[in-house]
C-alpha cells in the first residue's frame, strides 16, 4: 500500500504528534508499506521512508498556542509540490494529523478532488494548566 502522512509538525520538531507520526512511518514502513511523509517543519531525511518538507512560515501566538509556534505553509508553490506528489506518488490512502492546520486541510482538499480516501488524527493536548479547561 502507498501511504501519504500530512504531519505539520516532525523529528526533529519535538511534540507528540511528530513522534507518533514517525512511530507511525516507521512501523508502516517495517511491514512493507510505501510511505512518504509530508510535514510544515524542516524535518531530516529517514532511511525507511520519503520525508518532504514545505516551505513554512512561523507565526507565534504565544500562551494561545501553549507556547508552539505554529508553521503555516499558504502559497501557490506548496500546493504544487502537494499536487506533483499526489500524482506521482499515487497514496491508496492519505493519514492526516493535526486537524486545524493548512497543511492537513490543503492535502485533505487535494485528496478529496483525486477521490483518494483519508483518515484524520486528531491530537490534542491532554492537560491545560488552566483549572477551567
Amino acid at each position: 500500500m502507498r501511504i501519504v502522512l500530512v504531519a505539520p509538525y516532525f523529528p526533529p520538531e519535538v511534540t507528540g504528534s511528530s513522534n507518533f507520526v514517525c512511530d507511525l512511518a516507521i512501523g508502516l514502513s517495517e511491514l512493507g508499506h510505501s510511505v512518504c511523509v509530508v510535514t510544515a517543519t524542516e524535518a531530516m531525511p529517514h532511511e525507511n521512508f520519503d520525508v518532504v518538507s514545505l516551505k513554512a512560515r512561523r507565526i507565534k501566538p504565544g500562551r494561545i498556542a501553549f507556547g508552539y509556534s505554529i508553521p503555516t505553509i499558504i502559497g501557490r508553490a506548496n500546493r504544487r509540490i502537494l499536487e506533483d506528489l499526489f500524482d506521482t506518488f499515487k497514496p491508496d490512502i492519505v493519514s492526516a494529523h493535526g486537524q486545524v492546520f493548512d497543511i492537513t486541510l490543503l492535502a485533505a482538499s487535494i485528496a478529496k478532488k483525486r477521490k483518494i480516501p483519508t483518515v484524520m488524527t486528531v491530537h490534542s493536548a491532554i492537560w491545560h494548566d488552566r483549572p477551567f479547561l
